[in-house]
């Protein structure tokens, strides 16, 4: 993030005004399984485990 006012893309801004997700809604759960799915193609492995981790490196250790 800069400083200072600055132009904010209309797409930016229409994307910020939607409603959030909450991890226990329909839609969350289809996202997760398609991250989930990519994830595994880009890691190529075929491991059910294979998941997201927001946190440092060290957190998917643990």
């Amino acid at each position: 993030m800069g400083p200072g006012p600055s132009d904010v893309h209309p797409r930016v801004l229409g994307a910020m005004a939607r409603p959030t997700v909450g991890h226990l809604d329909p839609a969350f759960v289809v996202l997760m399984d398609e991250i989930k799915d990519l994830l595994r193609y880009a890691f190529r492995t075929a491991n059910e485990l294979t998941i997201p981790v927001s946190a440092p490196g060290s957190a998917g250790m643990e």
